[in-house]
């Protein structure tokens, strides 16, 4: 508005009369700019806050609401600025941001959250901007509202677990239920025989009175022990479809923790880089899912080389009960690799060790991908000699009898149950 007393000045070529006009304008000018300020509200009569979850989940979408508080005798608009994490991917919009307060009222604004990330994430303060009520003089407020949250791992496939097995529909999943009943010593029940039955495993009186084949069911040896180590060093940090192999690692190990105790085996992790970072002694039931979540939402993949040799160092000195001992791991780098298989075959014969390891498409497809550039010769000859070194790294494992879950990461949450359910019913333990 202080343009307009220049353009007067423009407009009468600066003679006395409008010179005259021009400083009129000026001063009413100030005068009401003062008067709004006199109305602006005090800092006392307005407060704001912030309410939301304070734990989240990775992929789901969560509600965050701002209330404003207005005690002051009059009807104050508000422009209003959240600072979410970036992390937490928030549907903000600045124009939605906005809302009249009526005299000692409170309103509230709604936005969504969408992480999509684990970890811990910060909320900063709000920012509040009122204006007097003729609109020359603006006030801006800071509310202190400072306040962390908990971002989860996604519960996709332990959510989806739970509800097919209720329902008896594992294969859904990619799981065979059957393999829950393996071939304990203890008499379960009787059921018809399947192709995939072992023929020791027929009732033959059961068989003679029905006149078809039945099958006996025996309880899996119960209270078996799973240790899950998790590298968290350099080589999980690499990305596989755009997320880190240590994410795809978490899933699985959570999963994994999930079925096993369903099963009511004793579940334990230590997680480890250059040094042990947590470690949590073999335990029963559920509590102790709800244990390993809250330790791995946080978990980052370091810069740092893992040292193999002090993280089992670590658990044979802690633990030294027989255990399916599940190692999360990357096979690419040769030089690590052989340390990994080194130190994981030294767990045999106390312990049944296997050697989890995510594929990368990437490679695959560049081991095919067809050659037009030099560059494309370069990057093929790279990936075929990566492939060879990793095909030889996990004959290695096996040779030494250790063994491997080597799946797509789509599927590596799956394929490692399943592993784990063949051992069981194979009595490995």
């Amino acid at each position: 508005m202080a343009w307009f007393g220049v353009i007067l000045l423009l407009l009468g070529g600066f003679n006395s009369l409008w010179l005259f006009c021009a400083g009129l304008y000026y001063i009413l000018l100030f005068c009401c700019s003062l008067l709004d300020w006199k109305l602006l509200p005090n800092r006392k009569d307005i407060s704001a806050f912030r309410a939301v979850e304070d734990t989240v989940i990775v992929g789901e979408t969560h509600l965050v609401h701002l209330s404003v508080h207005n005690r002051s005798k009059r009807a104050i608009p508000f422009a209003i600025l959240d600072t979410p994490a970036p992390s937490l991917n928030s549907d903000l919009n600045p124009s939605s941001l906005e809302v009249k307060v009526p005299p000692g009222h409170k309103e509230r604004i709604t936005y969504s959250i969408t992480p999509v990330q684990r970890g811990d994430y910060r909320f900063g303060d709000i920012y509040l901007r009122c204006n007097g009520p003729l609109r020359l003089i603006g006030r801006d407020l800071v509310m202190d509202a400072k306040s962390g949250i908990r971002v989860y791992p996604p519960k996709e496939d332990a959510a989806r677990f739970t509800l097919l097995a209720k329902r008896n529909r594992l294969s859904m999943m990619g799981m065979r239920s059957s393999r829950m009943q393996g071939i304990g010593k203890e008499f379960e029940s009787l059921r018809e025989y399947v192709p995939d039955d072992e023929m020791r495993r027929v009732d033959w009186k059961a068989t003679a009175r029905s006149g078809k084949l039945i099958s006996r069911n025996y309880e899996v040896e119960r209270a078996q022990t799973i240790i899950i180590l998790l590298d968290t060093g350099r080589t999980m940090q690499s990305k596989v479809d755009g997320k880190q192999k240590l994410d795809y690692a978490i899933n699985a190990a959570l999963l994994l923790a999930k079925v096993a105790a369903e099963a009511d085996d004793r579940v334990g992790m230590l997680v480890f880089s250059d040094k042990v970072h947590a470690y949590y002694p073999p335990e029963h039931g559920r509590h102790q899912v709800q244990n390993l979540t809250k330790v791995l939402y946080n978990v980052q993949a370091s810069e740092r080389e893992s040292n193999y040799s002090n993280a089992l160092g670590y658990l044979q000195k802690h633990w030294r009960k027989r255990s399916l001992v599940i190692c999360f791991t990357d096979l690419w780098d040769p030089d690590s690799a052989d340390q990994t298989i080194r130190e994981l075959s030294m767990l045999r014969p106390r312990h049944l060790p296997i050697a989890v390891t995510l594929q990368d498409p990437l490679m695959n497809h560049m081991v095919h991908r067809d050659i037009v550039t030099r560059k494309d010769v370069f990057r093929k000859a790279v990936a075929i000699q990566m492939q060879d070194d990793r095909k030889n790294a996990i004959a290695k494992l096996t040779s030494r009898r250790v063994g491997v879950v080597d799946a797509p990461a789509d599927q590596l949450s799956i394929e490692l149950v399943n592993r784990y359910l063949q051992i069981k019913a194979n009595q490995q333990l």
